[in-house]
């Protein structure tokens, strides 16, 4: 999201054993530099979105060319249980990514589509976002706990391991415990960090002392203005902007958060991810 990941947040994540990708709406121009700074800084994984136009085939083979197998691509829809995302997922493989992320869907039918295509991991969850307006525009929408539970459910009968990414309503490490619980291998997390020092937005002083930073949804009005001016003017928005209150540094709200989320491991007595799964008990 644009108003939660830029070189320097992206920079922090990496060095902590974390990606933050940057979003799907950057100029090639400004990808490619972001893509030249990481190779000249040694970085470890360099996470970027693309679409599923042909252009966006054209700037995954520019990035490769850039960053080659360091490279985790996320291919970035809306509705991912499509069949120009599976083409989409096709390509990409050709052009040499080890790593190809796609998303979104919220059903085990979505999961295993994109897993048969040959996704490395699925981006679970449609409508759950704090800054997301799509169940009240539209009205779809699944709980993304349900979501990740039904699609790692689903891939119990697979022969192999697609990763499940789970993304939306996730706003304390109680919450990412409860998704990884429900078979979610990594979590995707948007607001949480939209109000702290690597974010890049401006922080903004009130008169009272207070700071803020503005979070917007990627389809929100504000989205709209800042990447597609009048192209896009008759899309209804599926987003909304809110200011944050400014929360401190980045690193110290992420070790907090990972804090939690062994604290939650030890609670149910688990060594590890695969341990806590094991253990968990999910109650209706």
């Amino acid at each position: 999201m644009a108003s939660v990941v830029g070189e320097k947040m992206a920079k922090t994540f990496d060095n902590t054993g974390s990606i933050a990708f940057h979003h799907r709406f950057l100029s090639l121009e400004k990808l490619s530099l972001y893509a030249e700074n990481f190779m000249l800084n040694s970085g470890n994984i360099f996470g970027f979105s693309i679409g599923i136009k042909k252009e966006d085939l054209d700037i995954a083979k520019e990035i490769y060319d850039i960053v080659g197998d360091k490279a985790a691509i996320l291919i970035d829809i809306a509705h991912g249980h499509n069949p120009k995302m599976g083409t989409m997922i096709s390509n990409v493989k050709k052009v040499g990514y080890k790593t190809i992320v796609a998303g979104n869907v919220a059903t085990a039918d979505g999961f295993n589509y994109l897993a048969d295509f040959g996704a490395d991991a699925v981006r679970v969850g449609i409508a759950g976002g704090k800054v997301c307006t799509t169940k009240y525009v539209t009205g779809h929408h699944i709980p993304t706990f349900q979501s990740v539970l039904d699609c790692a459910n689903s891939r119990l009968s697979r022969n192999d391991h697609v990763a499940i990414i789970a993304d939306g309503g996730i706003s304390n490490s109680g919450d990412a415990a409860k998704a990884i619980a429900a078979g979610a291998d990594f979590v995707c997390l948007g607001s949480i960090f939209a109000s702290t020092s690597d974010s890049p937005g401006d922080l903004v002083h009130n008169e009272d002392g207070s700071s803020y930073k503005l979070h917007y949804g990627m389809s929100s009005l504000t989205a709209i203005h800042n990447f597609f001016g009048e192209k896009k003017r008759h899309v209804a928005p599926e987003g909304k902007t809110e200011r944050l209150p400014y929360s401190g540094e980045t690193i110290e709200i992420l070790n907090e958060f990972l804090s939690g989320l062994k604290s939650a491991l030890s609670y149910s007595g688990a060594e590890n991810i695969h341990d806590f799964q094991e253990k968990a008990v999910i109650l209706f």
